[in-house]
């Protein structure tokens, strides 16, 4: 048994349904409103708009050739390395390299500025445009918890990795478990 019986016959059918949309859905607005104000989910497009790659390049400071780029949502910091200088450090150091550059204060500050930052890729370079290592880390890919374990690893690895080479191994690990990464083969063997 139903409750509620309309009874509504030929062109009359659309018009009641018409009428029902018309003034429910501004209802419907007012309420979903009113629902993101008190939570606090109200994002606006400002907000969500991709920052350009001017915004993101103050965010990284490295001592040598550093470029960003926008490619849609995602900043790609590309930096340029010395290849003499990654001829001693080996493998090891072209592969922790992009990590380095992505488990940074500035990299964890950019996306919690630009919520339409969609992630951060990061490019290894050699002077002559050889790329050696990038790796995407995307926005969500860490919690609080392991984004202070990632800014820590980096850490440890950038002031003590020459002498304690396993630091850049577990960066690497890091690295390799929370980004989309790939290695140059000519300079990197396998994973």
């Amino acid at each position: 048994m139903s409750l509620f019986r309309i009874r509504v016959r030929g062109g009359n059918a659309l018009s009641l349904i018409v009428l029902l949309a018309a003034l429910l859905l501004p209802a419907c607005e007012v309420v979903e409103e009113f629902i993101d104000d008190v939570t606090g989910d109200r994002e606006t497009e400002e907000q969500l708009r991709a920052p350009s790659a001017g915004e993101i390049a103050g965010y990284f400071d490295y001592a040598g050739e550093i470029s960003v780029a926008m490619s849609g949502n995602v900043a790609q910091v590309t930096v340029v390395v010395d290849r003499e200088q990654y001829r001693r450090g080996g493998e090891l150091w072209a592969r922790a390299f992009p990590y380095i550059v992505l488990f940074s204060p500035g990299t964890r500050q950019a996306l919690a500025d630009h919520r339409g930052l969609g992630g951060v890729r990061a490019v290894v370079r050699y002077g002559d445009g050889t790329m050696v290592a990038r790796a995407l880390l995307e926005r969500g890919s860490l919690t609080p918890v392991s984004w202070q374990e990632a800014l820590n690893t980096a850490a440890r690895a950038r002031s003590e990795g020459s002498e304690r080479p396993g630091l850049m191994r577990d960066l690497v690990h890091m690295g390799e478990d929370h980004t989309s990464y790939e290695y140059n083969p000519e300079y990197i063997s396998g994973p």
